[in-house]
């Protein structure tokens, strides 16, 4: 079944700038010195810490579980040190502070071991989303 689509008067209308941002390669980012990986990554409650201050972690090792319904885990995004696990400013309106884990990158980028499912469609729902 097909709708009829009404235009209305007004709306935005942009300059696209496709070519500014097709006429140059991808290209991978640099290692930042430091990380401020915020606890709370949405509307929904924030992640519980897993890490100490000092300790060690991988690329991809999961540094924060999900508390509650709507939260997600949190992983390292690159090898390096916990710092602090303080209030740091958010990407927010508010301009307040939440708390967030602090990475000092060991500038090695080494990630955790990785432990790949032979096959997910045979695992258990809770296990998988584990």
């Amino acid at each position: 079944m097909s709708r009829k689509l009404w235009s209305f008067h007004g709306g935005l209308s942009l300059p696209e700038h496709k070519q500014s941002s097709t006429s140059s390669p991808v290209e991978i980012m640099p290692l930042v010195n430091e990380y401020f990986i915020p606890l709370q990554q949405h509307i929904g409650e924030a992640a519980y810490p897993l890490v100490e201050i000092g300790q060690h972690v991988l690329k991809g090792e999961m540094i924060a579980r999900a508390e509650g319904k709507v939260s997600v885990a949190l992983h390292a995004p690159t090898s390096g040190t916990i710092k602090a696990i303080t209030p740091h400013p958010i990407a927010h309106s508010s301009g307040l502070s939440a708390p967030a884990i602090l990475l000092q990158s060991d500038g090695k980028d080494e990630a955790a071991p990785r432990k790949p499912l032979a096959d997910y469609l045979k695992v258990d729902e809770d296990a998988l989303r584990e």
